[in-house]
């Protein structure tokens, strides 16, 4: 699946903090997979000012992530309850179209 890297850090941000033990392995996989390597820190020039990243917007942004089916329901759900709970932002668009197949 190719992720920008606002998609990616929004993926990450919506990871459930606590559940049971086969969901934080997978949120730990996830942060793996998902999260920005330390070539990509340097390479976008990535800063963080207060709970904001900033990044190079002049380079493209997309990288395949290979997921699992497992993993996108794991996300899926997380976005679906964000949903629920009134708490996406217009952000989280882009993510819930590829994430979650109605």
């Amino acid at each position: 699946m190719t992720l920008t890297i606002m998609e990616r850090m929004l993926a990450l941000g919506v990871l459930p903090e606590k559940g049971n033990l086969a969901q934080m392995r997978m949120h730990n996989g996830l942060i793996a997979k998902i999260g920005l390597s330390p070539e990509e820190i340097s390479e976008y020039e990535v800063t963080q000012e207060g709970d904001q990243m900033k990044w190079r917007q002049d380079i493209p942004q997309e990288k395949e992530i290979e997921l699992k089916p497992a993993e996108i329901v794991f996300i899926a759900e997380a976005l679906k309850k964000k949903d629920k709970d009134g708490e996406l932002v217009p952000q989280h668009m882009t993510l819930y179209d590829k994430m979650v197949q109605e």
